[in-house]
């Protein structure tokens, strides 16, 4: 597979748990996936992004996942599952509404607790057909759980304790013997013998932002030649050919608290000096050091440098991407160039001091390029916002003069990027293809578009710093078999190959391949659903 930067190619990122599939159970999963990689190559998109598909916790964030290589159950197709036909499905969904499931957004618990119900079946059905007989299935099995032993038992006595403790992954609030993985296993043995938004919030600014995430132990790491990393990325391996790094920053230098979210508001109001004395001298500080001076910048620069030569040792012929968007240190976009690893580019950030955006043909080749990512607004949230401002100062002009002429400023600096003008309150339908041509010219190997930004509507999946129930939940309107026939889907989808043309990042085909090639793909990921990974 070529995945030379040498071929300019487009993509599309999409929430898994935001595609509708034809017999889902209320969220996105690997049934909706395969009709969505198929609609993708058949329109000219050469990537598909995915938020991570990791195991998730409570809070439904696909970015605190709960194991490094457990997918995430509610991802699993159960019509794809040889033990559950359709009349088995039926009959263990026949108290659930489904239509209502299907039609708004992710009801988690609901979902969780129904998919559960089938995994928990389909589980007793193979011990009973298989497990017992010692069929090939079995022996399939078997070898799975003795190949990946190494993960696969700490996390099921993580998911054992996790259900001990009412669901919770929040293990520092466990019992004080189930709190290490030592006096966890002891207990399992004695039990199975015996039967705001962040930047509005004060804390942020006098403390900084404390997300709770543990920090790693890098000498620990280091002594193992990076062992767990390594087998991190083999894993990712097996089904992505590109896995962007979140925060790739963390890997140089991190921001660490002494104290867990809980006890935020405890140390809100205390000096420095009165939390060092709660916290035996500790303080939250950047680990391992600040970028306050170049020595500073340079052992930050050659840690971070150390931990992704590793990955990209584990690497092969696929590619990291560094997720370097926010304020960070100089050294980070030089250091990824040198490693020769993408970094992002949203034009919104992409500006000199006077505030003009670098024009997209000036993109190192080496980068991706998107307007939004699923922290992000949609193009169309953006530019109604814009027009509603300047459409309202029509009516109160002195009272909304500065909005209006910040507004008309955003709008002219981003369609001058895009090679377009706006002389009057435009529709956003009117610019929607010019906007999308824009992005797809820079000059940047990836051109990565959001689904909502392809489709043209305002749904966001998540917003940064806020606990809401629209947060990861937030789904498509409709069915990816309903797309042809839809006539707004159809036009969105027809635009998007046309301005593929044009910009000519159609990928070659031994990179989408066939149908055919994309199926056999789609039966390894499916064999792994069942097997859990083996290969």
């Amino acid at each position: 597979m070529d995945l030379s930067p040498d071929q300019r190619l487009a993509g599309v990122l999409a929430p898994l748990f935001a595609l509708r599939g034809d017999a889902d159970l209320g969220i996105g999963d690997v049934g909706a996936l395969r009709e969505f990689v198929d609609w993708a190559a058949e329109t000219g998109l050469g990537v598909v992004q995915l938020l991570p598909v990791n195991a998730i916790g409570n809070d439904n964030s696909p970015y605190n996942a709960i194991s490094s290589v457990a997918l995430e159950p509610t991802t699993i197709d159960v019509n794809s599952i040889p033990e559950l036909g359709a009349a088995e499905i039926s009959f263990l969904t026949d108290q659930t509404d489904l239509e209502a499931l299907r039609r708004g957004p992710v009801a988690y618990p609901l979902v969780k607790a129904l998919k559960r119900k089938l995994l928990n079946r389909a589980f007793d059905l193979f011990l009973e057909r298989s497990w017992r007989r010692n069929t090939a299935r079995a022996r399939a099995f078997r070898h799975f759980v003795h190949a990946n032993g190494a993960w696969l038992e700490p996390y099921a006595l993580f998911r054992t304790l996790m259900d001990e403790n009412g669901g919770t992954e929040r293990w520092d609030t466990w019992e004080k013997n189930q709190q290490s993985s030592p006096a966890a296993a002891h207990w399992l043995s004695r039990r199975t013998t015996t039967h705001r938004r962040a930047l509005d919030d004060p804390f942020t600014h006098k403390w900084g932002q404390n997300w709770g995430v543990p920090l790693y132990r890098w000498e620990a790491l280091r002594r193992t030649g990076f062992a767990w990393w390594r087998h991190r990325v083999r894993m990712v391996r097996r089904i992505f050919h590109l896995f962007r790094i979140d925060h790739v920053l963390g890997l140089y230098r991190i921001y660490g608290f002494p104290w867990r979210p809980e006890r935020n508001s405890e140390f809100l109001p205390l000096s420095s000096a009165e939390a060092a004395q709660i916290t035996g001298g500790l303080l939250p500080r950047f680990w391992d050091y600040d970028d306050a001076t170049p020595e500073h910048c340079t052992k930050n620069r050659e840690h971070g440098e150390e931990r992704l030569r590793h990955l990209l040792e584990e690497t092969g012929l696929y590619r990291l991407i560094g997720e370097d968007l926010g304020i960070v240190p100089e050294y980070v976009r030089p250091s990824l160039q040198s490693l020769r690893i993408p970094g992002f580019k949203i034009p919104f950030w992409e500006h000199d001091a006077s505030g003009a955006l670098i024009p997209g043909a000036a993109y190192e080749r080496l980068s991706v390029a998107t307007y939004a990512t699923h922290d992000h607004e949609p193009l169309r949230a953006h530019w109604e916002h814009w027009m509603s401002v300047i459409e309202a100062a029509l009516h109160r002009p002195q009272e909304l003069a500065g909005e209006r002429d910040r507004a008309w400023w955003d709008v002219r600096r981003l369609a001058g990027w895009a090679g377009f003008s706006v002389p009057r309150i435009t529709a956003f339908e009117d610019v929607h293809e010019n906007l999308l041509e824009g992005l797809l010219r820079a000059n940047s190997w990836l051109a990565m578009t959001m689904i909502t930004d392809v489709f043209g509507t305002s749904q966001r999946f998540n917003v940064p710093g806020a606990v809401s129930e629209s947060n990861w939940s937030q789904r498509l309107a409709l069915p990816i078999s309903e797309w042809e026939n839809d006539v707004g889907a159809r036009a969105a989808t027809e635009r998007m190959r046309r301005v593929i043309r044009m910009t000519q990042r159609n990928p070659p085909a031994a990179l989408t391949g066939t149908k055919e090639m994309r199926t056999a793909d789609e039966h390894e990921w499916t064999r792994m659903e069942e097997t859990g990974g083996a290969r």
